[in-house]
């Protein structure tokens, strides 16, 4: 019995082995295919990431593009929108002189030569003291962006302006009573434009002045062109004595 139990002993040993050794290169088999599987993946992972790289580059390409275009595009908008503001000036200060004109013809119509005067400006050869305006605060409240940027600049080119306020229209720019106030309390003059104007800021700075919160004269202008606001300005300048012999 002893030798036959050896013999199946050697057997199932033998079956053992034949087993492991069939596991073993199915291991082997499988480890292949995996390796094989898994170099493909890697090769697909390095298109994909170059693909990705080159999409990248591309968009990042387009967004400059994109913005060079948008600034150009905004550079060209605001040269239109000041041209578009020196033509509105400029057709402003055009009804303006129609209308000064038509009110001239009918004061002359009328023979009243001494009040045409005023608006024609004085005749050839008179003298009159030019305004000086170095000790006059002004404050501006309305009028469209072109208009206040012309007058500023002709009354600090020519008359001596060194202090003054702007305060926009509501619809540029909104302030509070308190602000507001406390841009106009100091201003020995403020002109409210009512040519380019909305009423809740006229209301607000009358107001003011009303109630004693403003120092200044407050004087509504109905004008819109430059020429305008400056005559008025310069009147109202040369009543509260800011003139020299110059």
């Amino acid at each position: 019995m002893k030798p036959l139990r050896k013999v199946r002993v050697r057997g199932l040993r033998g079956s053992l082995c034949d087993v492991r050794r069939s596991l073993s290169d199915l291991y082997r088999g499988l480890s292949g295919y995996e390796r094989q599987v898994n170099d493909q993946l890697v090769q697909r992972l390095a298109t994909l990431r170059a693909d990705y790289n080159q999409l990248r580059k591309e968009t990042d390409d387009l967004l400059r593009y994109a913005d060079r275009e948008i600034n150009a595009l905004k550079r060209t908008n605001t040269g239109l929108a000041r041209e578009y503001d020196d033509l509105q000036l400029r057709v402003w200060e055009l009804e303006q002189q129609v209308d000064e004109l038509l009110l001239y013809i009918a004061q002359c119509d009328e023979a009243d030569i001494g009040e045409s005067r005023l608006i024609s400006g004085p005749v050839e050869g008179e003298a009159l003291p030019a305004p000086d305006l170095s000790a006059v605060k002004l404050g501006i409240v309305g009028g469209h962006d072109a208009t206040r940027r012309e007058v500023i600049k002709t009354l600090v080119d020519d008359y001596g302006l060194k202090q003054w306020v702007e305060v926009p229209p509501t619809w540029e720019k909104s302030l509070s009573q308190r602000v507001l106030k406390g841009k106009l309390e100091r201003c020995d003059l403020t002109v409210i434009v009512t040519g380019y104007m909305n009423h809740s800021l006229t209301n607000a700075v009358q107001g003011l002045k009303e109630s004693g919160g403003l120092a200044g004269d407050v004087v509504l202008l109905n004008f819109r062109g430059k020429s305008g606001v400056v005559r008025e300005i310069l009147r109202l300048a040369a009543a509260m004595g800011a003139t020299s012999e110059s």
